[in-house]
């Protein structure tokens, strides 16, 4: 009888406590809200959180938080899920000016089965301190001074007064160069080509003069050959010497005897413009005759 009577005390006070949170829905929800740092600079990114718990069974609309201040900038909204229902919110706040801010009164609706408002619950706001970027959380002090920033000139006078001497000087040198090309007057550079290169030898052979100047005959002598034979072969034997035509004898096609002999008078004028040799007089008319007859016979081998 007595255990009978306890079962009963017993269902009486649990369907009182179950009239009592019918009657409070309140007492079973609770919202939390909570920061990753409350202390940090001008511009700094804070995490912020609000989580509901006993929210099992409830219909909870979390609203998005709208921007109220310039001073204040909210980031990277996003809602907190665990499993298929939505248990809170997240975001990132920062703040633009110094001194205490105090996170937003977040504030969630609580709706009744057919979506119309029942009661809210809001969390509680969050002291923040935000510091100046000039100063350290700890020892505020001045950062060291920076140096001088470089700026740009609008008009960029150097380069284009660099630019403007280079293209003087480059002109110099091509006026100095043009300057030094001595041309004939009145002898185009065609016609130089379209005159044969035998009678311009003989005609220079000629007009070598022995009485006057020895080592000029010389002189003459050798660069007649050479350039007779650099316009007959197409060798710059011009710019070679003596030693080098000697040593390319196989670029000549002549005869070795021919070869020779034009060898011989290319060292021999060599030996009167460097080692002051002086021949005779009928060494000089000699070297003549060898001359025109090295060209009649490149001129006969040119003809082959």
């Amino acid at each position: 009888m007595f255990n009978k009577a306890i079962l009963i005390i017993g269902f009486v006070l649990f369907s009182i406590a179950c009239d009592s949170e019918k009657d409070n829905p309140q007492s079973s929800l609770t919202i939390i809200a909570s920061v990753d740092t409350t202390q940090a600079r001008i511009g700094e990114k804070i995490r912020y959180k609000v989580i509901t718990d006993g929210n099992k069974g409830k219909i909870i609309q979390y609203p998005v938080l709208e921007q109220l201040s310039d001073s204040v900038q909210y980031q990277s909204f996003a809602f907190i899920q665990n499993k298929s229902d939505t248990v809170g919110i997240t975001c990132e706040i920062s703040y633009w000016d110094t001194g205490t801010f105090w996170t937003p009164a977040y504030q969630i609706q609580i709706l009744n089965n057919d979506s119309t408002p029942n009661y809210t619950l809001r969390a509680d706001p969050i002291q923040i301190n935000i510091l100046s970027t000039i100063t350290p959380r700890q020892q505020p002090s001045i950062k060291p001074i920076k140096g001088p920033v470089p700026v740009s000139e609008p008009f960029p006078i150097k380069i284009i007064s660099r630019i403007g001497l280079l293209l003087i000087l480059m002109g110099t040198m091509v006026w100095v160069w043009r300057k030094r090309i001595q041309t004939t007057p009145g002898l185009k550079l065609n016609d130089k080509i379209k005159i044969d290169p035998f009678e311009q030898a003989n005609e220079r052979l000629l007009l070598l003069k022995t009485e006057t100047n020895i080592k000029l005959f010389y002189v003459e002598l050798s660069h007649l050959l050479r350039e007779l034979v650099e316009r007959v072969f197409f060798i710059r034997t011009l710019e070679m010497t003596t030693q080098e035509i000697l040593e390319n004898e196989t670029l000549f096609q002549m005869e070795k005897r021919l070869f020779t002999s034009w060898i011989s008078q290319l060292e021999k004028s060599d030996l009167v413009k460097y080692a002051k040799y002086v021949p005779s007089l009928e060494s000089c008319d000699q070297d003549r005759r060898l001359a025109s007859d090295f060209i009649q016979k490149i001129k006969m081998l040119s003809e082959i």
